[in-house]
C-alpha cells in the first residue's frame, strides 16, 4: 500500500469516527412529574424479588436525563411501569443462560389507560450457580435501560 493510499485511508477513518456520537434522547419541555415502578419475579419459583437498587438507579437516571420528575405515588398522573421476570433456561459450555423477560409501560395512573408498551426478552449468561435472579436482571440492565429509554422518548414525542 503507498503512502497516499495509507494516509487517505487515515483520514477517512478520522472522518468516520468524527461522524460517531452518542444516541441523542428526548428531552420534556417542562419537569413533568411521573412515578416509577418497578417490579422484578422469578418465573421458576413464581414468586416476587426486591428490584436491586442500582438498576432501579439507572431507571431513575434515564427519567431525570429526559426532564422527568419523579414523584410519589398518587402526586403524579403518569406511571412508568417496568416488571422483569427472570427463567433460569440452560447450562451452555459452563455458564448459565438466563433469560429475562421485561414489559416496560407507560400508562395513566387514574384509568390505567396505555400510553406506550415495549416487551422484550434478554438471554444473559452468568459464570456462576450462585448468581440468581438479580445478577440476571443487572447483566440485562443495559438492554432494560435502552428500551425503557426509547419508551420515554415515543412518550413525551406524543405527548409534546
Amino acid at each position: 500500500m503507498s503512502a497516499h493510499t495509507s494516509l487517505r485511508f487515515v483520514w477517512g477513518l478520522i472522518f468516520l469516527v468524527g461522524c460517531l456520537h452518542a444516541p441523542k434522547h428526548v428531552t420534556a419541555p417542562e419537569p413533568w412529574p411521573m412515578t416509577l415502578d418497578v417490579r422484578l419475579s422469578s418465573l421458576d419459583a413464581g414468586q416476587a424479588l426486591a428490584f436491586p437498587d442500582d438498576a432501579r438507579a439507572r431507571l431513575e437516571e434515564s427519567c431525570k436525563r429526559r426532564g422527568l420528575k419523579l414523584t410519589e405515588a398518587g402526586d403524579a398522573s403518569v406511571e412508568a411501569q417496568v416488571e422483569a421476570s427472570t427463567r433460569w433456561y440452560s447450562q451452555l459450555g459452563g455458564r448459565y443462560r438466563w433469560t429475562v423477560e421485561t414489559v416496560v409501560r407507560i400508562v395513566r395512573t387514574d384509568d390505567q389507560e396505555l400510553l406506550s408498551e415495549s416487551m422484550f426478552e434478554v438471554p444473559v449468561f452468568l459464570l456462576y450457580d450462585h448468581e440468581r435472579e438479580d445478577a440476571a436482571l443487572r447483566q440485562a440492565m443495559p438492554v432494560v435501560e435502552r428500551q425503557f429509554g426509547e419508551v420515554l422518548d415515543r412518550w413525551i414525542v406524543s405527548s409534546e
